[in-house]
């Protein structure tokens, strides 16, 4: 998830840096498109990951607070809902 968040963060700042400046699209598009590639396989291995596991917690179950799975059940389904409209609309 850290990975999928830093390239978000990444996309943030190119898009801020090109409204500051007023680039033409020429200029940054690919750098936009390899960062959402990178999105795209980070949730595809993300979602491979997933499929292969047996639980969700993080190290110990019984020293993990119960606050922050919730939370990471949370960030992994809206991840996962992302990943699967995104494969519905390259089909389309």
């Amino acid at each position: 998830m850290a990975e999928i968040e830093g390239w978000i963060l990444y996309i943030s700042y190119l898009l801020a840096f090109v409204e500051k400046w007023n680039l033409s699209r020429k200029l940054w598009e690919n750098e936009f498109m390899i960062a959402i590639d990178f999105i795209y396989n980070s949730l595809s291995d993300l979602c491979d990951e997933l499929r292969e596991r047996e639980h969700f917690f993080e190290g110990d179950a019984f020293v993990e607070p119960f606050a922050f799975y919730r939370v990471r059940i949370t960030c992994l389904i809206a991840l996962m809902s992302i990943y699967a409209l995104w494969n519905l609309n390259k089909k389309l």
